[in-house]
């Protein structure tokens, strides 16, 4: 598959802080590729190297092929749209989006339909004429994106644009924006602290800790297959066991846990290495639900908390572990605090992490 953004160990420095720390990527033609991580990991930095508003400290930057790195933004195939959408009040929705092909002298004609074209995309059509105070959020938020869409970027570079939204609007476009990159077909590289924004829009995200990339994956890959503690805690909730390999082998693995065994799926941790398993919440039975579980226990439950379509159950393990258990309400019938219960899940949903 063709790469149209590539990373060959990138790292930049703000005076003795280090921003961002030898990430290498490789992103895909026509990918909605997100970078997620919390604030000060890096992710925003890395982007603004990309569209060349900042420049590394070391590595190369290639965009479809060729070596960008020292090149400035307005040499690049690129376009961003940033959470402030910076769009222009004094002029009109056309005046907005025209404004780079204007830049570029382009003849009135061919602004004309590239505008006209770039609105229907972005569901705008016969909007042109309105004022920018005549708009809803998300009517502004899509302006903004037809804005750096009209140029025809290689690369469309987007940093946090709905942080700004409401919850309800901020559902609602992600949908609409998923939509559109399916429909132009132009490659997105999206910043967000949000997880489920992330999950939701992303073909693949790289998930960024201290200027680091932690993983690279699809959202599936990411949220059931975790490969360090920090990516399981930071994408959604997990259960963490710290304990040491007592087997190790194509069979499966088995970690000793205060006096528990937990089988976990062949993984690679040799006998005696520490570790720590995760478990998702939304895996762990609770009573006959856990019976036939290859890991199954007994607890007394300390918690229950009502959430609506969910359950969440606080049980503390005979052999000591706590662990929060997530069930529909319709399963969680009769779970009350004090009570004995059996708590248990399987093998394929023990995740051994490398750190």
């Amino acid at each position: 598959m063709d790469v149209d953004v590539e990373l060959r160990e990138v790292s930049k420095h703000f005076g003795a802080i280090v921003a961002v720390d030898r990430v290498s990527l490789a992103i895909r033609r026509g990918e909605f590729f997100s970078l997620l991580g919390p604030s000060g990991c890096g992710k925003t930095t890395t982007l603004r190297m990309i569209g060349g508003l900042e420049f590394p400290t070391a590595g190369e930057i290639l965009l479809r092929g060729a070596v960008v790195t020292d090149l400035p933004a307005y040499r690049r195939a690129t376009n961003m749209v940033f959470q402030h959408l910076a769009l222009f009040p004094h002029l009109t929705v056309f005046e907005n989006i025209a404004f780079g092909l204007r830049l570029r002298r382009e003849p009135p004609s061919v602004i004309a339909r590239k505008v006209d074209g770039v609105l229907q995309l972005v569901d705008l059509p016969g909007y042109g004429g309105r004022e920018i105070h005549q708009l809803s959020g998300g009517q502004k938020q899509r302006v903004a994106i037809a804005r750096a869409l009209v140029n025809e970027p290689a690369v469309l570079l987007l940093d946090e644009p709905l942080g700004s939204l409401d919850l309800k609007l901020r559902l609602a476009m992600q949908t609409e924006l998923k939509a559109l990159q399916h429909r132009v077909g132009t490659t997105f590289i999206y910043v967000t602290h949000d997880q489920g924004e992330a999950l939701t829009m992303s073909d693949r995200i790289a998930v960024m800790n201290l200027g680091r990339v932690e993983q690279v994956a699809t959202s599936q890959e990411i949220y059931a297959r975790p490969r360090t503690r920090f990516v399981a805690g930071f994408i959604g909730e997990a259960n963490f066991l710290d304990g040491r390999v007592a087997h190790a082998g194509p069979d499966g693995v088995l970690v000793a846990v205060n006096g528990l065994r937990v089988r976990a799926e062949a993984a690679p941790a040799p006998a005696g290495a520490a570790v720590t398993v995760s478990v998702r919440p939304e895996h762990v039975k609770l009573g006959v639900a856990a019976d036939g579980a290859a890991n199954r226990w007994t607890g007394r439950i300390e918690e229950v908390t009502f959430m609506g379509a969910v359950v969440r159950a606080r049980v503390a393990l005979d052999g000591g572990p706590r662990l929060v258990a997530e069930l529909h309400n319709d399963a969680a019938a009769g779970l009350a605090p004090g009570a004995a219960v059996a708590v248990g899940w399987a093998a394929g949903h023990t995740v051994v992490l490398a750190g």
